[in-house]
């Protein structure tokens, strides 16, 4: 696409959180296979969280915060669909749990 990964990246996410799924997925395609699994995980989060299908984003997070446990946009995104999902319990303790890897080890 010519478009570098790291903008496009950041274009993806913006699309999804304005509204625009339909070029945020477009977007995201043209990406495939120059972003991390990391990224590629989060992204697909947003991709459902934008339909509205919470259980399947809480999942993409999970695996994005098991690739790199400090990923606290995925840990604090998977605690709100939790939320969402009616498991207010989990997600308080999963935004407790990113919150406090995202935190100075004196901190915490």
């Amino acid at each position: 696409s010519g478009i570098n990964a790291e903008y496009g990246n950041a274009i993806v996410r913006l699309y999804f959180h304005v509204g625009n799924v339909a070029r945020g997925e477009a977007l995201l395609g043209e990406l495939t296979g120059s972003l991390t699994e990391e990224q590629a995980e989060v992204n697909e989060g947003f991709r459902c969280i934008a339909h509205g299908d919470y259980s399947e984003a809480y999942q993409h997070f999970s695996r994005a915060v098991a690739v790199n446990p400090g990923n606290t946009i995925a840990g604090i995104n998977g605690a709100v669909c939790l939320l969402y999902m009616g498991r207010l319990g989990d997600s308080i303790l999963q935004f407790e749990s990113a919150i406090k890897s995202s935190l100075h080890p004196t901190l915490v």
